[in-house]
């Protein structure tokens, strides 16, 4: 294993500041997880990948709008390049759907006919195992990063991955124990997001 992808104690102490509960009213605690989220991802051609959690303990309304303010967020500091992909990515314990989406009028149309699938249990490996492919396929290396959208509770890779990534986790009680030390999560309170 490489040197650089192993967790040093700064690394540790720095993942733990970015560690983060975000408490705020509903709408503006998607914006703030989303443009936290984006913040991070480099602003070169390449592929965005949005996994959403669609396990049965995941609600519709907040799904969509976290997607909706994601778009936003990426069309305001013009993200959409004529080599840019967004992967949009539904899955419970395994994938169910992967709309690759070129342009915001693509996105646009998906967010106005989402249609969730899903409802099973939670399992992560199968997105991070579909970025793996594409990541080292790519002779250039072109993902991002990969943003996921989840309640958190679920199986997670052991290895940390080889391209920026972060969780979106719609429940400010879960227990982070339960992520690897690798994983950097934002936390929204899923009682502010369902008013």
């Amino acid at each position: 294993m490489k040197e650089d992808h192993l967790l040093t104690e700064d690394r540790l102490k720095k993942k733990m500041m970015m560690t983060t509960k975000i408490k705020q009213n509903a709408w503006a605690a998607i914006d703030a997880a989303a443009d936290a989220a984006v913040e991070n991802l480099p602003k070169i051609p390449g592929r965005t990948i949005i996994a959403i959690d669609t396990s049965g303990s995941v609600k519709g309304n907040i799904v969509e709008k976290f997607i909706e303010k994601t778009y936003n967020i990426l069309k305001s500091t013009d993200f959409f390049g004529s080599k840019t992909e967004v992967h949009i990515i539904q899955s419970d314990s395994e994938i169910k759907e992967v709309e690759i989406l070129k342009n915001s009028k693509e996105i646009e149309e998906y967010i106005k006919n989402i249609s969730l699938k899903g409802f099973g249990g939670t399992d992560f490996r199968p997105v991070f195992q579909y970025v793996d492919e594409i990541f080292t396929s790519s002779q250039k290396n072109e993902v991002n990063g990969l943003i996921y959208f989840t309640d958190g509770d679920g199986t997670y890779p052991k290895q940390m991955p080889k391209y920026k990534s972060v969780f979106i986790i719609n429940d400010s009680c879960f227990d982070k124990s339960k992520m690897p030390l690798w994983a950097t999560a934002l936390f929204i309170d899923s009682d502010d997001l369902t008013r």
